[in-house]
């Protein structure tokens, strides 16, 4: 009975992970990039912004808020 299980449950991770594989992604141009490398850099590059900070230079509005 365990043998069982096991099988159906791998079965359904399997599916799962290969529906839910990212096969590629579109850059900023609209072009679609397929090669893992690509997709990596992109994929870094994009959180990369996202989580930088690029400074504040007027913190004016800032304080007013408090």
């Amino acid at each position: 009975m365990g043998d069982k299980n096991t099988a159906f449950f791998h079965k359904s991770a399997s599916q799962w992970k290969r529906k839910n594989e990212v096969k590629g992604l579109k850059d900023e141009f609209g072009t679609l990039k397929t090669e893992t490398k690509e997709m990596e850099k992109m994929a870094t590059n994009y959180f990369k912004e996202l989580f930088s900070s690029k400074g504040i230079s007027d913190c004016s509005g800032l304080l007013e808020s408090f």
